[in-house]
């Protein structure tokens, strides 16, 4: 594994045409700066298994099903590289709970760029609002 990049999955949770976001903490790194929830991929897992970790311990949700999206790296300009993997959860169990978040919010896709996005989610957006990955 590359030392200087540090892997993150993302997912994509749609309601009734609606985009789940969250709102980073105040003591997190980039803090108040909205994103899709997830997190790091550790050392020994691959994308799916860090994704369903990060939605149980963000959200209290199960993925049951979900479908890769895309993957691309984006590198900050304080050091960091990130390769970030995003995948649309299709179906989970439980109900969206907000453990770690200062808030989530339930948006249309055409209203992300209205939120202060981490810089690295740019990419994902762009494609959200300009091609059909999400088939809605």
């Amino acid at each position: 594994m590359n030392k200087n990049r540090i892997n993150v999955v993302g997912g994509i949770i749609v309601d009734e045409n609606k985009i789940l976001v969250a709102q980073r903490s105040i003591q997190k790194e980039h803090p108040l700066k909205w994103e899709f929830p997830g997190g790091k991929i550790n050392e020994n897992e691959n994308p799916i298994e860090a994704l369903k970790r990060e939605m149980k311990e963000e959200l209290s949700v199960d993925v049951k099903k979900s479908k890769f999206l895309l993957d691309y790296e984006y590198e900050y300009q304080d050091i960091k590289k990130i390769h970030l993997y995003f995948y649309k959860i299709d179906e989970y169990t439980g109900k969206v709970r907000n453990i770690e978040h200062n808030q989530l919010l339930w948006t249309h896709c055409n209203d992300l760029e209205k939120l202060d996005f981490l810089d690295g989610d740019r990419m994902i957006i762009d494609r959200i609002q300009n091609s059909n990955i999400l088939g809605l």
